[in-house]
């Protein structure tokens, strides 16, 4: 798991900027709120205090727990076939994982960095597997084919 200093180091980094900023968004959401409040809306943080207890910053994100909760969402991200979806679905995914597991990130960064997606089934396994995540198989009701 990577430290606070660390994840703070990669969201200033130039090599984390992306299209949709997912990356550095979730970095930030991983990072506890005095670490966040220089990158977070001013007006958020002046009025803070005064929020609701659901809308202030959650200080316990844990990058494994939240890449178990995105798997089902991705499993349907890659059955839907929407390319942008799943470039977008994969920077969060490269995200938790480099937080969660440095050296299951090293071994499956080359694929994250290729724009090729033909081996996308298997790297979705590969990350299932390793963190322990079985995908749910959605029953679908069975319908007759007319004549």
């Amino acid at each position: 798991m990577k430290t606070n200093e660390e994840i703070l180091e990669r969201y200033n980094s130039p090599e984390v900027i992306d299209v949709f900023n997912i990356q550095k968004d979730l970095l930030l959401t991983l990072l506890p709120f005095e670490l966040a409040k220089p990158y977070l809306d001013a007006n958020y943080v002046a009025s803070y205090d005064d929020l609701p207890e659901d809308e202030k910053w959650d200080d316990n994100f844990n990058a494994q727990e939240q890449l178990m909760l995105f798997l089902p969402l991705m499993h349907k991200l890659v059955s839907k076939d929407n390319f942008v979806e799943i470039r977008k679905g994969l920077l969060a995914m490269r995200t938790f994982i480099w937080v969660a597991d440095e050296a299951f990130f090293n071994e499956i960064d080359p694929f994250f960095q290729s724009y090729n997606l033909d081996d996308l089934d298997d790297v979705l396994k590969k990350v299932s597997n390793h963190f322990g995540y079985t995908p749910i198989i959605e029953d679908i009701p069975f319908e007759e084919i007319p004549e």
